[in-house]
């Protein structure tokens, strides 16, 4: 199970374990994305990539309160499962109220073909209140927005393989908004290679590519659909388990078509910096 590293959120959570099930109650992290999941102490990357921290910003799909129930099935428990419902109203540092009476419900499964590599896939489906969506750079450079309110259904598919010095992963996200006439999403590759030591002491350089695309079925009658593609190259420095600095050079291109509210198109870079205590 993975750690929020928030102390509030672990009292709130209470969990009922069996041989083959569990049930967790409480406020925490949905399940849905890989990524999304994951600590944010244990990212390979400064951000997370762009489709995720966008529908952060709805909120959604972040800590929320709600209930599941997950276990582990077959030989050597090569399945592993999650499913559950949540207020639908997502905020790590607040706790949102439940403003409808829909209840986001969430699937997941997690396989694992060899110890080295495993796969999931994950739907979402959800009610949402009027809210704005925002397709927003690495930076948080604002670049293009539609209001969006009604169903919304999601689907997202991830793999991780890590063997010895090399590491690849990869995570697809794709949503509907079949009543606002929208979809959003897009996805990474990433490749990391420690070429001294490991996660305890080493040196890792990474290399991420990633799209994201925001499509407005409405816009000026017409389909019209906003796009950022980039490319993160950088290096996590492990001076310690519990030390680390991150470099990450981020290129992205930004692309559109007419009837968007957005920023200028072309190619701009940043540079993100961490360095990142735990304790």
């Amino acid at each position: 199970m993975p750690q929020t590293g928030n102390l509030v959120e672990a009292r709130l959570n209470w969990q009922l374990r069996g041989d083959d099930l569990q049930v967790r109650a409480g406020k925490f992290v949905v399940p849905f994305s890989e990524e999304g999941w994951r600590s944010s102490r244990n990212y390979d990357t400064v951000e997370r990539f762009i489709v995720i921290n966008s529908m952060y910003g709805l909120p959604s799909l972040d800590t929320q309160f709600g209930a599941m129930m997950h276990g582990q099935v077959l030989a050597d428990n090569k399945l592993t499962y999650y499913v559950g419902f949540w207020n639908g109203n997502a905020s790590a540092s607040d706790n949102a109220r439940d403003s409808n009476g829909d209840k986001e419900v969430q699937a997941k499964i997690i396989y694992k073909f060899t110890p080295s590599f495993r796969a999931g896939l994950g739907l979402d489906h959800d009610v949402q209140e009027a809210q704005t969506l925002r397709l927003n750079s690495l930076t948080g450079t604002r670049f293009a927005s539609i209001d969006i309110r009604g169903e919304r259904r999601g689907i997202d598919a991830d793999l991780f393989y890590e063997k010895k010095a090399v590491s690849l992963r990869a995570e697809v996200m794709q949503f509907d908004f079949s009543d606002r006439d929208a979809d959003f999403g897009g996805g990474f590759l990433q490749f990391a290679y420690f070429i001294r030591g490991d996660y305890n002491a080493g040196f890792q350089p990474i290399v991420r590519i990633e799209t994201a695309r925001l499509q407005d079925n409405r816009a000026a009658g017409e389909s019209a659909n906003s796009r950022i593609n980039a490319i993160t190259a950088g290096f996590n420095w492990y001076l310690s388990n519990n030390v680390r600095f991150q470099v990450n050079a981020i290129a992205e291109d930004f692309n559109r078509s007419a009837g968007q509210n957005v920023r200028d198109d072309g190619v701009k870079s940043s540079l993100l910096t961490e360095l990142q205590f735990r304790f």
